[in-house]
């Protein structure tokens, strides 16, 4: 009964699944520029996914008429400008899609002198940093879903194949056990493993691309002491998109994001009225 419940034996988790429970998924990903790294997850229901599966094929459809295999917001907002022209009908039409789906957008955004302060050590390297991020932004997503769902569910934490390596899959399991004991009064299971995406499951992809890449990029310049006006006005496609996509912003680890999402939302609202 679980097996065919969860997809997994209820061994496969961390706190064997002794019962049926909310799963969730924790769709990650993680970015690097200038000198800032930022891990995302991405925390959906299992059952919200389920019920919007005409979502899936509709944003494949969006990549053909594109003439993208997947959507890379690097690509998409960075130097290279894939979409040209394109991008505000993109962000339209890619908005309207995602949207509709019940998800909360967590991240965390750090340097490598700040991530080796909090490990009390010198000289980690790039994989390290990134799961020590993961840690940090793990014990605040489950901190949020005991408080949002209650203290029994089960959690699948998926990454992109591509960025997926040995060492992380084997600091993976040493963390989950220490994580767990973070919340001893919980019943939380974790499937043992990363359950994997490739970069051309394009909404998984998309989705947890996004916030990572956004984090990194916003946050760096916030951390530079780039005027507002300035930051908005270099930033503000993704800006607009983020505002979009998510009901809810204030997990994400971008200082002042709130106002940056006022600001780029009542631009648009003025436009579309001169526009009637």
């Amino acid at each position: 009964m679980l097996k065919v419940y969860t997809g997994h034996y209820p061994d496969d988790y961390f706190k064997p699944v002794t019962n049926i429970a909310p799963i969730f998924y924790i769709l990650m990903d993680e970015s690097k520029l200038n000198n800032h790294y930022s891990v995302s997850g991405i925390v959906v229901s299992k059952q919200e996914l389920d019920s919007k599966k005409f979502i899936k094929p509709k944003l494949e459809v969006l990549a053909e008429n594109y003439n993208v295999d997947s959507f890379h917001f690097t690509e998409i907002f960075g130097r290279s400008k894939v979409l040209k022209s394109k991008t505000n009908d993109f962000i339209d039409e890619y908005s309207k899609l995602v949207k509709q789906i019940e998800m909360i957008p967590f991240s965390i955004c750090k340097t490598k002198a700040e991530v080796e302060e909090y490990q009390n050590k010198k000289g980690i390297n790039d994989e390290q940093i990134f799961i020590s991020l993961q840690w940090q932004l793990m014990i605040k997503i489950l901190k949020f879903m005991i408080w949002k769902f209650g203290r029994t569910f089960i959690v699948h934490m998926w990454r992109e194949q591509e960025n997926l390596t040995v060492e992380k899959r084997l600091l993976h399991q040493e963390n989950i056990v220490g994580l767990l004991e973070t919340f001893p009064f919980s019943n939380i299971s974790i499937y043992r493993h990363y359950e994997i995406f490739m970069k051309t499951e394009i909404l998984y992809s998309s989705l947890s691309d996004l916030v990572a890449y956004f984090t990194t990029r916003v946050q760096s310049k916030n951390d530079s002491n780039m005027p507002k006006k300035k930051l908005i006005r270099d930033n503000y496609e993704i800006i607009k998109l983020i505002s979009k996509v998510f009901k809810e912003h204030k997990f994400i680890d971008v200082s002042n994001l709130d106002r940056f999402n006022e600001e780029v939302t009542n631009r648009e609202e003025f436009r579309k009225h001169q526009g009637n």
